[in-house]
C-alpha cells in the first residue's frame, strides 16, 4: 500500500477514534469490514484506558492529606502509562494491519478439468491445464471474478504501489468488482503493460499466430508498450484492443496499435465473462454443457480463438462454412479448402459458431 494511502487511511482512523467523522462519514468507513473490525476493536482498548480515571467523590471524606496527594501521583502515572500503552498498540496497528495485510481470499471456485492455485503472502498463481475452464471469486485488496481458459497461466501480485495483474500464458476474462479509487491496478501481457481505468478485460498471449492482446470489454485502459517511455501511451476503451506493433529497423515509432474488437469475437468474450460471473456469484458448482462445450471446441488443443468456424446462413438460404474476417461492410470468408469469398453483412440472415 502506498504512503498516501497509509496517510489516508491513518487520519481516517484517527478522528474516527477522536469522533471528530460526521454520522455519514464514519458509516461509510465502517463499510470496509477490516476497518470496522479494527475500529471496535481500538475503541474496546480506549474504554478500558478511559475506565482507569477513578471518581474523586468517594474520596471527599478522606482526612489524611498525604495518602490522597500520593493516589493522585499513582493515578496519573497510571493514566501517563496507559496512554503510552496507547500510543504503542496504535503505532503497532498502523505498521502492522496497513503494511502486512496483502493476502488474497479466494471465496468461491468452479473448476472443471486441472485447476492449480499456489497462495503465496503477497501473490496468487492460477494455472489451468489442456481442456479445463477454471472460475474464482478472489477478494483483498482488490475484487476480482477470474476466469482461466484452457492452458493458461495467471498471476496476481500485490506490490507496494499496488495490484499487478500478469498473464503468461493463454487467454484470461477478469473483472474487477471492488476497487479503492486510490489502489493503482495494471494487467500486463509479456511486453504489453496497461493501468486499468474500467472493470472487464480480456488478456491473451502469443497463440499460433496471434499477437499478445488486451482487449477491453467493460470501461478502459492506459496501455504502453513495457518498454517504452511513460509519456508513450493510448487510452483504450470498451469494444476495442491494443497490441504491440512488429518493430521495423532502427524506427522509434509507438510500437502499441488500437483496433475495434470484432464483434463475432467481442460477442463471444462477453458471453463467456458475464456466463463466469454469474457461475461464481450464484449457486453454481459446475459449468453447464453449452460453456465447456464452446471452450473445448474453440479454446483447446490446437485450436485457437482466431480461427473459430462459422456457418453463414444468407437471405436466399444458401450456407457457408468457414472461419470469418471482420471488415466495415463484408464478411471475408475462407473454407476448409482455402476458397475466400466476400460476403454484404446486408445479406447475412444467420451467423453463428460451427460445432461439428
Amino acid at each position: 500500500m502506498s504512503t498516501n494511502q497509509n496517510q489516508s487511511r491513518r487520519t481516517q482512523m484517527q478522528r474516527a477514534l477522536a469522533n471528530e467523522m460526521t454520522r455519514t462519514e464514519l458509516l461509510e468507513f465502517l463499510n470496509d469490514p477490516r476497518s470496522k473490525k479494527e475500529f471496535f476493536e481500538l475503541m474496546k482498548l480506549k474504554n478500558k484506558i478511559g475506565s482507569l480515571e477513578p471518581g474523586f467523590k468517594k474520596e471527599e471524606n478522606v482526612s489524611a492529606i498525604r495518602p490522597s496527594r500520593f493516589y493522585l501521583y499513582s493515578k496519573s502515572g497510571m493514566l501517563a502509562a496507559a496512554c503510552l500503552f496507547l500510543l504503542g498498540v496504535l503505532g503497532f496497528y498502523f505498521l502492522v494491519f496497513f503494511r502486512e495485510e496483502t493476502r488474497f481470499e479466494t471465496v468461491k471456485s468452479v473448476t472443471s478439468g486441472s485447476c492449480e492455485m499456489k497462495d503465496e503472502k503477497r501473490s496468487l498463481l492460477l494455472k489451468s491445464g489442456k481442456e479445463s475452464l477454471c472460475d474464482y471469486k478472489i477478494e483483498g485488496k482488490l475484487g476480482l471474478v477470474v476466469r482461466l481458459l484452457p492452458d493458461s497461466e495467471f498471476k496476481i501480485i500485490s506490490e507496494e504501489p499496488g495490484i499487478n495483474l500478469e498473464l503468461n500464458s493463454g487467454i484470461v476474462i477478469f473483472t474487477t468488482y471492488k476497487k479503492n479509487p486510490s489502489l493503482k491496478v495494471t494487467a500486463r501481457v509479456h511486453s504489453l503493460y496497461s493501468e486499468l481505468l474500467g472493470t472487464t478485460l480480456v488478456l491473451t498471449a502469443k497463440r499460433n499466430r496471434e499477437k499478445d492482446r488486451i482487449l477491453v470489454l467493460e470501461g478502459a485502459v492506459r496501455a504502453r508498450g513495457i518498454e517504452q517511455e511513460l509519456t508513450i501511451t493510448a487510452d483504450i476503451y470498451a469494444e476495442y484492443s491494443v497490441f504491440e506493433k512488429e518493430k521495423t529497423g532502427s524506427s522509434q515509432e509507438t510500437r502499441i496499435e488500437v483496433e475495434k474488437i470484432q464483434s463475432i469475437e467481442l460477442d463471444q468474450y462477453r458471453k463467456l465473462s458475464e456466463d463466469s460471473r454469474k457461475t461464481v456469484n450464484g449457486a453454481e458448482t459446475n459449468h453447464n454443457r453449452e460453456t465447456m462445450a464452446l471452450v473445448q471446441k474453440e479454446f483447446s488443443g490446437e485450436n485457437s480463438p482466431s480461427e473459430p468456424v462459422y456457418k453463414v446462413i444468407l437471405k436466399d438460404k444458401k450456407a457457408y462454412f468457414g472461419t470469418l474476417e471482420e471488415q466495415e461492410k463484408t464478411y471475408v470468408l475462407t473454407d476448409s479448402k482455402g476458397n475466400v469469398k466476400r460476403i454484404d453483412k446486408t445479406e447475412v440472415l444467420e451467423l453463428e459458431l460451427f460445432h461439428e
